[in-house]
C-alpha cells in the first residue's frame, strides 16, 4: 500500500452545477446538469487547484498553467461524494481518475447538488504498489451559495432575438443572493452566429463577489470576430482537507454556473 510522500498536495475534488437560464436558446435544447471529478496522486509541491487571476481584472484568451506529470494512485473501483440524501458515485476511469461516464444519469441529477452544503468523501481503497488505503472524510468539499443573475438578461430569447451587448460600451453584470464565494467569474466565449462555432475569443473576468461588476469596453472590444457569445457567470468555493492516507492535503473546488447566449454588437 502507498502510505507516505514527500510533498504536500495529494487529492483533487471538483463539482460543478450548470444552470441553463433558458434551454430554448440552444438546439437541441440543453438541460441543467452537474459534473464531478476526483483524483488522488503521489503528493506534490504543486497545488492541484490553479491560482485565480487578479481581483477585478479581465483577461483575454488566458493561457492554462502547465501541470506536473502526476503519479496517480488507485483509490479502488469507485469513490463517492454525499451530503444527506444526495449521493454522487464516481467510478474509476483511465488514469486512474474518477468521474461519471457520459451516459451516467448522475450528470442530469440536479438534486444531487446542494448549494451551500458540505460533502463527505468515501474511498473504498485500491490495491498494489500505488493502492491508497480506504478512508472517509466528513468535510471534503463545500459548495457555494446559489445566486440569481439580474442583468444583463443572458437568457432572453424571442424569435431570433437575444439580449444585445455592445462591445464598444461598458457592460454591467449584476447578481443577488447567497453568501459570497471565494471567487466569482464572468466568462464570455465568442461564437459565429451562422455556424455556432467558437471563434477562439474568450474573455474571463474575476470581479469581487459583491453583486455588481462593469466590464470595461477596452476589454470587451478585444472580441472582434464573434457576433454571438456564450456567457458563463459563476460563483466558486474552494476547501482544503487532511488526507491522512498519504500524509498530504486534499483540495476541492465547487462552482455554480449560470449560462446563456447574447448577441454582440461592434
Amino acid at each position: 500500500k502507498y502510505q507516505l510522500g514527500e510533498g504536500r498536495f495529494g487529492s483533487l475534488l471538483l463539482m460543478w452545477q450548470y444552470d441553463f437560464i433558458n434551454p430554448n436558446q440552444f438546439i437541441p435544447n440543453e438541460s441543467d446538469f452537474i459534473d464531478a471529478y476526483a483524483s488522488f496522486v503521489k503528493p506534490t509541491q504543486q497545488p492541484l487547484v490553479a491560482p485565480v487571476q487578479a481581483l477585478n481584472s479581465c483577461e483575454f484568451n488566458p493561457t492554462s498553467s502547465e501541470a506536473d506529470n502526476f503519479e496517480y494512485l488507485d483509490a479502488g473501483p469507485q469513490v463517492s461524494l454525499s451530503s444527506g440524501s444526495a449521493f454522487i458515485p464516481l467510478p474509476k476511469q483511465e488514469g486512474p481518475e474518477y468521474y461519471p461516464s457520459d451516459s451516467d444519469p448522475i450528470l442530469s441529477s440536479i438534486g444531487s447538488f446542494k448549494p451551500e452544503s458540505t460533502y463527505k468523501l468515501d474511498v473504498s481503497g485500491g490495491v498494489g504498489a500505488t493502492g491508497l488505503s480506504g478512508f472517509t472524510i466528513d468535510s471534503a468539499l463545500k459548495t457555494p451559495a446559489g445566486f440569481q443573475l439580474t442583468t444583463p438578461d443572458i437568457g432572453y430569447f424571442q424569435g431570433t432575438s437575444y439580449t444585445q451587448i455592445d462591445t464598444l460600451e461598458n457592460t454591467t453584470f449584476s447578481w443577488t443572493g447567497g453568501a459570497p464565494g471565494d471567487a466569482f467569474y464572468i466568462q464570455i466565449i465568442g461564437l459565429d452566429g451562422e455556424t455556432g462555432a467558437r471563434t477562439n475569443e474568450v474573455l474571463v473576468c474575476r470581479p469581487q463577489d459583491d453583486g455588481s461588476f462593469s466590464i470595461p469596453s477596452r476589454d470587451l472590444s478585444r472580441i472582434t470576430y464573434a457576433n454571438m457569445a456564450l456567457v458563463y457567470v459563476g460563483r466558486r468555493q474552494t476547501h482544503e482537507f487532511t488526507l491522512e492516507a498519504n500524509a498530504s492535503t486534499g483540495q476541492s473546488m465547487s462552482l455554480i454556473y449560470k449560462i446563456g447566449v447574447v448577441e454582440l454588437l461592434h
